[in-house]
């Protein structure tokens, strides 16, 4: 078992050296390390090596020459250490690795030749899958009521007696509409005896074929024609009749007579319609037939759409057909990632970050991501293990509408599974806006993308962002890792390997977009600390209360908040501090005033200037944190609170790198409260102890809680997610 993060880890990961792959990576290691030392890279007088040597040889020579896919740049030094070859127990903070050249010997590496080209199973592209989670979860057959009750049959919209259901549940025409309501697709069997095409009864356009769609207008009236052919080319079909399934007054069906339909040669069934409203109308029709040398009726089935709009709507229709979005299942092809060029920033940063749980991955376990390809099913190749870490995690899910409570016990182990779940998601989402046959174009800075959607974040990128480009005609066998390094528009500066930028020159390009983890591994951090620091009566208060002091407020700030006394109530409760040690949550959907309300109680715990109060106001987005910042600073001005001059003594708002002083409110440019050098409008970032001399700091960011003596935290989330939660949250103890 390999060492777990939270409770959740322990209980399910079984380990990070996968065992499909662990022969596979060993034959690999026992590979790059007989090049090693047939370049004399490493020898027995000097076995030791930089890891940053180590890795800059993998990545810009072995790599490039021999396309081994087990290998991987993040993993290499593990993988090396469990084959044998490395000294175990090396610590990370070692700038240097020892071989063991004992064992290097015995695996007769230092022959003093190159190594072979490998075999094809380790060169040989390994497809990823990623399946969406809402085509594997279990979904329960419901049972479609054939629609008779005592008193009327809902599908035939008829009177029924309880001596007449039974009769009318065997009648012809109820039967084959609870077919078609439940089964559809028994009428497939006959879909290749007849073809039905329409088109209007005096025009020279050709007949519709496949779909029949018309566009209709309210009060306007429509001959139609419907042209039955006979597709056998050597057996005649006997037409019976024609049932409407499901009959509307304002279409109406020629009344045709039984007859023969002979190969090849169409027969007319005229079709009226003149609609009195607006509205989508399936008119389905069965044709009962009886094609030669059959004994028994058969049913084929034709739907009509009739779609009745205005002409304002035939304007507004789509430029282009409807592409379908991505289907269940997205294959993602695995190859040798050539490591790009982070954006480098002219100023470093002042602010260190002091707990080693940053460093960690916080990355999905491969044995629960199996599981969420396979929906959480059981299949026959599990082991036992794995089957009893499945029903562990199915355990822990919520099972419907009784959805087990949040406790303290559960807590953080149920939201780090939902935060995996919705991390698998995401990284099958992104894969919508991949780019194919793609060409980027230079200039004087570098390499630059196009990126349809871009402007209106689909995809959205940040500063330093990775994207993964490889040359079609290499078929995935080279990845080359692009970092974002400026965002103008629609368009993108990459920062690639110089081997790329040497190797291109127009050729047509893969792009892959990857999610940015950085918002997951901050709530991954935040379910850790809850756990190390059992912080759980945080989430969970007791109902135990004491007197509060409540000294009066001063006047309300935004006089709106004298006409709501819910807004009033939830600044006094928290100014008061009546949750106590526990957080106070206000939430609600959009436009009902929370922002509004937030803002108030920042005011009215500020009391400028003491400078005795300091407060960490963190958003979700930067614009929600620019428009927090522009509300308290017209509140400011328009009451004097601080003289406008002093206002950057007390207020801060703190950007990261992706945030460019250009795309700042002007009300914030103007107060000169950033963390942008004016000269260059670059960010920086000062020392904690400079952070902590501001009043109120404001951030899309994570910024260490006990700085401050208020925390406000904003969640943006969708309508369901509240729902969901807001449940959750009901049902506890």
């Amino acid at each position: 078992m390999c060492s777990g993060i939270t409770g959740f880890r322990h209980q399910v990961t079984l380990c990070d050296y996968c065992y499909e792959n662990k022969y596979l990576q060993k034959e690999a290691a026992v590979h790059f390390t007989q090049y090693l030392c047939a370049t004399n890279k490493v020898s027995s007088g000097s076995p030791s090596i930089s890891r940053e040597d180590l890795k800059k040889i993998f990545t810009e020579e072995y790599q490039p020459y021999y396309n081994v896919q087990c290998l991987e740049l993040k993993t290499l030094i593990h993988t090396l250490t469990m084959a044998g070859f490395l000294v175990k127990h090396t610590s990370n903070g070692n700038p240097c690795v020892t071989f063991k050249w004992n064992r290097v010997e015995q695996a007769a590496l230092t022959n003093g030749h190159l190594p072979e080209k490998p075999p094809s199973r380790l060169t040989k592209p390994k497809p990823r899958l990623i399946v969406s989670q809402r085509y594997t979860q279990i979904r329960e057959n419901q049972d479609r009521p054939d629609g008779i009750t005592d008193e009327k049959c809902d599908l035939c919209k008829v009177i029924l007696s309880p001596h007449t259901a039974q009769e009318h549940k065997e009648t012809e025409i109820h039967t084959l509409r609870v077919a078609y309501r439940t089964k559809k697709k028994s009428f497939d069997d006959t879909k290749h005896f007849l073809s039905v095409q329409m088109c209007d009864k005096d025009s020279a356009e050709e007949p519709l074929i496949g779909d029949l769609k018309k566009s209709c207008r309210v009060g306007s009236k429509y001959d139609l024609n419907l042209l039955v052919t006979n597709l056998f080319d050597d057996k005649e079909i006997f037409i019976e009749k024609i049932l409407q399934l499901m009959p509307n007054k304002d279409i109406k069906l020629e009344n045709i007579e039984a007859e023969t339909l002979l190969p090849g040669k169409p027969k007319t069934v005229g079709i009226q319609a003149q609609f009195s409203a607006r509205g989508a109308i399936i008119f389905p029709l069965i044709f009962k037939m009886l094609p030669s040398g059959s004994a028994l009726p058969k049913y084929y089935l034709k739907e009509i759409y009739f779609l009745t709009q205005s002409e304002l709507m035939d304007q507004l229709a789509p430029s282009e057909p409807f592409r379908p979005s991505m289907g269940p299942v997205v294959k993602v092809q695995d190859a040798p990632i050539i490591p790009g060029k982070p954006a480098e920033f002219t100023q470093a940063s002042e602010l260190k970050e002091t707990l080693a749980i940053f460093k960690r991955p916080f990355e999905i376990p491969p044995v629960l991501l199996r599981f969420l390809n396979n929906g959480f099913k059981e299949h026959a190749n599990m082991s036992p293990a794995e089957k009893k870490n499945l029903q562990t995690i199915r355990a822990m899910l919520p099972q419907g509408n009784s959805a087990d409570a949040l406790t303290p016990d559960n807590y953080a182990q149920l939201l780090e599974l939902l935060l995996f779940i919705e991390e698998h998601q995401m990284s099958r989402d992104i894969h919508y806006y991949d780019m194919h046959d793609a060409v980027l174009f230079k200039d004087p800075m570098g390499l630059w993308l196009e990126v349809p959607g871009l402007v209106d974040k689909r995809p959205s990128l940040l500063i330093n962002d990775v994207l993964h480009v490889s040359f079609c005609e290499d078929q995935g066998k080279r990845k080359y890792e692009g970092h974002v390094h400026q965002i103008q528009g629609s368009q993108v500066l990459l920062g690639l390997n110089d081997a790329f930028f040497n190797k291109y020159s127009n050729q047509k390009l893969e792009i892959q977009f990857n999610i940015n983890r950085r918002a997951l591994k901050n709530m991954h951090i935040a379910l850790y600390l809850i756990s190390c620091n059992k912080a759980q009566h945080l989430l969970f208060p007791s109902l135990k209360t004491k007197p509060l002091c409540q000294p009066p407020l001063r006047p309300w700030f935004n006089r709106a908040i004298e006409k709501n006394p819910e807004q009033q109530a939830a600044v006094r409760n928290v100014v008061h501090n009546s949750s106590q040690n526990s957080p106070y949550l206000i939430f609600g959907p959009p436009g009902t005033g929370k922002t509004v309300t937030l803002v108030e109680t920042i005011l009215q715990l500020w009391k400028p200037p003491s400078n005795q109060t300091r407060i960490l106001v963190c958003t979700p987005s930067n614009s929600a944190a620019d428009e927090i910042t522009s509300r308290i600073l017209r509140v400011i001005y328009d009451h004097n609170l601080v003289p406008a001059t002093r206002v950057k003594d007390h207020i801060f708002r703190m950007c990261a790198y992706s945030r460019p002083w250009n795309l700042m409110p002007k009300i914030i440019q103007d107060a000169e409260i950033t963390n942008h050098d004016l000269r260059g409008g670059v960010v920086t970032f000062p020392r904690k102890e400079v952070i902590m001399t501001y009043d109120i700091v404001i951030v899309h960011s994570h910024v260490h809680p006990d700085w401050f003596l208020h925390s406000f935290l904003l969640i943006t989330l969708p309508t369901s997610s509240w729902m969901r939660l807001g449940r959750l949250w009901r049902q506890r103890p």
